[in-house]
């Protein structure tokens, strides 16, 4: 009889034992979900205050600093890339202008020039 209450005694043990590491590790788990969405907030605000920053000195350029007007900046400006029967394993861009459909320069320049909006 005295090994049965032994084994009682040690079968309460360890479930104890494992409900206070399962309640060690819940307490864990929310300290660090708490941790998590703090430093979320902090990068949003930091992301925030840069994307304000970057505003206000695109808004204070001088022209010089604005935009040319050149195929890299154009809205008709089309990437592709160049597959050549060698294998070269850096790929290589050309570029076409969708309104010409020629091949262009990123420094090219033409009168039917529009800002592409969606890079800005």
């Amino acid at each position: 009889m005295g090994a049965l209450t032994l084994d009682q005694n040690i079968i309460s043990f360890f479930m104890v034992f494992i409900a206070v590491v399962v309640g060690i590790q819940a307490y864990l788990q929310l300290r660090i979900k708490n941790v998590l969405q703090a430093l979320t907030m902090n990068a949003d605000s930091v992301v925030h205050n840069i994307r304000k920053i970057a505003g206000e000195s695109k808004k204070n350029s001088t022209p010089d600093q604005a935009v040319s007007n050149t195929c890299q900046f154009c809205k008709h400006r089309l990437a592709f890339i160049n597959i050549d029967k060698n294998n070269n394993p850096e790929e290589e861009f050309y570029h076409r202008c969708g309104l010409r459909d020629m091949t262009v320069a990123l420094d090219s320049t033409c009168p039917s020039f529009e800002k592409d909006e969606e890079s800005f």
